[in-house]
């Protein structure tokens, strides 16, 4: 089996298996939230292969922030598109690399204090029109979210639901279970990369293993990336 082959059958696996139970779903958003800049696709091959990641790039990447990658350092295998010459890429988590430059990377953070600015960004950006807390701004902004993705998504999850657990539920039911899990999930991944220490309703959790072949488990993962991506690229923008 050649390197590449391996690297696919592992993100399979991975995909498949994160949904298993509630403990191990919230293992997957917990990294997925300090790599939310990456696709669904290299979250769970970061997560496989080094979950205490907590900031990831190739070379050359850090090689123009100032930092060197450690010898012997070993990358984290992602894949490519399978019509390139090169199908395999290589990314370090910053704990690889050391500081021969002097120079800071500093990873934002939020503080109560810009609370207020970034409730009124995310107003902004996704029409947003209640007043009310951050954790309740994120949690009411995560169900249109979800609400708006499903449109999109439920299509491909009703056409592909053979041979998972989703098989024995009715459409109805299949759509309502898909929003609350990219809702409840979009909230958790959120609020953890902003600090704060959420846990996944358990009601919700509990219909997240029966996304549990490789392609559900996808369609929603890759949905709840999506998402969570766009609210934490505006928060990360509106605190630095």
């Amino acid at each position: 089996m050649t390197k590449y082959e391996k690297i696919s059958v592992l993100a399979k696996e991975t995909a498949r298996s994160i949904g298993e139970n509630k403990e191990s779903w919230m293992n997957y958003l917990d990294v997925a939230s300090r790599l939310y800049k990456y696709p669904f696709e290299d979250q769970i091959l970061i997560y496989a292969q080094r979950p205490d990641a907590t900031a990831c790039a190739e070379i050359d990447t850090w090689n123009r922030l100032g930092r060197r990658v450690n010898r012997g350092a070993t990358g984290i295998a992602l894949l490519r598109d399978p019509s390139l010459s090169y199908r395999i890429r290589y990314v370090f988590d910053i704990s690889d690399t050391n500081n021969r430059e002097n120079r800071q990377i500093l990873l934002w953070q939020m503080k109560p204090e810009y609370e207020n600015e970034v409730i009124r960004a995310l107003q902004d950006k996704f029409l947003l029109n209640r007043n009310s807390s951050f954790p309740d701004t994120i949690e009411t902004l995560s169900m249109q979210l979800a609400e708006e993705s499903a449109g999109d998504c439920l299509p491909d999850l009703l056409s592909n639901k053979q041979d998972s657990f989703l098989e024995e539920l009715d459409d109805a039911s299949i759509a309502r279970w898909f929003k609350d899990a990219v809702s409840e999930s979009v909230r958790y991944m959120v609020l953890h990369r902003c600090g704060y220490a959420p846990e996944l309703d358990s009601d919700v959790s509990g219909c997240i293993p029966d996304f549990n072949t490789e392609i559900t488990a996808s369609i929603l993962g890759l949905a709840v990336s999506t998402l969570s991506q766009s609210v934490l690229r505006e928060i990360g923008v509106t605190v630095k």
